[in-house]
């Protein structure tokens, strides 16, 4: 399957859009601060990220026994550029919603 079509239905999910959210906001975070700031089970946060992980929208690290995810880099891998600067639009379309 062609790359970028994989990187549109892996992105296509309110649930990692949510975590991606969450990535941009805060930055690298362990998985059970994800899965606890977005009231989700463990099982239901790393299925989602190895699925973005998958198409190298999020990297992940071990430190100290924890599983550490973040968005990826995007010189290196230029389609989240883009995906990265919508989640930006809908995070300040919701906001100007709540005013």
């Amino acid at each position: 399957m062609d790359y970028l079509l994989q990187l549109f239905k892996s992105v296509a999910n309110e649930r990692r859009l949510e975590i991606a959210e969450l990535l941009l906001k805060e930055g690298e975070l362990p998985i059970e601060e994800i899965a606890e700031k977005l009231k989700i089970p463990l099982a239901t946060c790393c299925r989602n990220l190895k699925a973005l992980e998958k198409v190298y929208f999020v990297s992940s690290r071990r430190k100290r026994g924890r599983a550490l995810y973040k968005l990826n880099k995007p010189d290196k891998h230029i389609y989240n550029i883009k995906i990265i600067d919508m989640i930006k639009i809908r995070n300040q379309k919701k906001a100007s919603r709540k005013r």
